[in-house]
């Protein structure tokens, strides 16, 4: 005699969604803090940000959703570079620039 074994509920809808999008995701937006003028914590805190929000994507998608784009935000930049030198400001927007390039982050604000 066969046991009956109950399914959860999302695993039970899940074939609906792989038929249909039941809707299209707009955004996956990740939050984060920046630590003050520490450019090597941002590019780790970055690298950890991109690949969540990538696995996130990946995963809706599997389940059967589109996922128009991701996203990646922090605090105001104020907080986090010292605007007080210009120079130093656009070496560590450029040092960014280059980590967000490098990791596919379409966007960040």
């Amino acid at each position: 005699q066969d046991s009956y074994v109950p399914v959860p509920a999302a695993r039970a809808c899940a074939a609906v969604t792989y038929m249909k999008p039941l809707l299209k995701v707009r955004t996956v937006t990740l939050g984060l803090s920046l630590l003050p003028n520490q450019p090597d914590a941002w590019d780790l805190e970055l690298a950890r940000a991109a690949a969540f929000v990538s696995s996130a994507r990946r995963r809706l998608e599997d389940a059967g959703y589109e996922v128009q784009t991701t996203r990646i935000s922090s605090q105001s930049f104020e907080s986090w570079v010292d605007v007080s030198d210009a120079t130093a400001a656009l070496e560590a927007f450029r040092r960014l620039d280059a980590t967000l390039l490098r990791l596919g982050v379409g966007l960040f604000n």
